[in-house]
């Protein structure tokens, strides 16, 4: 298959998967989770080298991932047990988690090559060619089976705790009441988050990953207030059409791809606010007081 249209591929399961856990992210007001996994992997990077002593994908993969996961329910057992905001506990973690990441690199991996930037900065544009091999058979693109399963993953969860997940996010004070612990519910969904955002890093780069998550539920919520199901289906649909459309823009103007794609992002979020506010004027002026 063309490279052209596994790229494609790959942005469009990008943008699915993250708007699905995104959404539930930022409904909760927990955005800057996927910013901080983001600077906590590179603490898994360096656990998995030290303690695989090699860099091969599965070990860096699998130790972004369980970093990714601690974080996020670390961040969550904070908050609870400590009763400090979500914001706090969760700086708190990700600049401890980064800072002993720098110090054990400084001290056992000085000379090695870990590929932080490449986590922090992937270019999407080169996920195509980074293919598996399985003997003398190509599988075709990691990415395209790592965002396979984290968009598997998100609809098997979502379909199957909706109503769980829906009180959870709206209703936390009756599920309380009831008997209902709201807070697993609450780390599930930072859990699917880490999951989400780490299988798309490699791939797309942490800059692309944190606005697919923040970025088009926060538009979809200038139209959309209580009702998750909207919400949801309004989220992916922003982010279908804006991966496709950055990716347009991106060939046009020759530039970097997920850069260009998180602008798009953020330009149609401007527009759409401009719109909103012009369309329910009074309604932008009370969420404004």
């Amino acid at each position: 298959m063309d490279s052209i249209y596994l790229l494609y591929i790959i942005a469009l399961l990008a943008s699915l998967s993250c708007a699905l856990s995104g959404t539930l992210l930022t409904v909760q007001k927990k955005a800057m989770l996927g910013d901080a996994i983001s600077h906590s992997a590179l603490l898994g990077l360096v656990l998995a080298y030290l303690i695989s002593g090699e860099r091969s994908i599965p070990y860096m993969f699998l130790g972004a991932l369980v970093a990714g996961i601690g974080t996020a329910y670390v961040t969550e057992k904070l908050k609870n047990t400590l009763h400090i905001q979500y914001d706090a506990a969760l700086g708190v973690i990700f600049t401890a988690s980064f800072a002993v990441a720098v110090i054990l690199i400084s001290q056992y991996a000085r000379q090695v090559d870990l590929d932080a930037q490449h986590l922090l900065f992937g270019e999407i544009a080169l996920a195509p060619f980074d293919t598996i091999l399985f003997g003398n058979s190509d599988l075709g693109p990691r990415a395209i089976w790592t965002l396979s399963l984290a968009l598997l993953c998100n609809i098997v969860v979502i379909t199957l705790c909706w109503n769980r997940l829906k009180a959870t996010l709206f209703s936390t004070n009756s599920m309380q009441a009831i008997g209902i612990k709201a807070q697993y519910w609450q780390q599930l969904c930072s859990i699917l988050v880490a999951i989400t955002a780490v299988s798309a890093f490699e791939s797309v780069g942490a800059i692309l990953v944190v606005a697919l998550l923040v970025i088009p539920t926060n538009t979809a919520k200038l139209f959309v207030k209580h009702s998750l199901l909207q919400t949801i289906i309004i989220s992916l649909v922003i982010s279908l059409i804006t991966s496709i459309q950055g990716i347009l823009i991106s060939f046009w103007l020759d530039t970097a791809v997920a850069a260009t794609i998180a602008t798009s992002l953020f330009v149609n979020f401007l527009i759409l606010s401009l719109i909103q506010n012009w369309i329910y004027p009074s309604k932008a002026n009370i969420q404004t007081s």
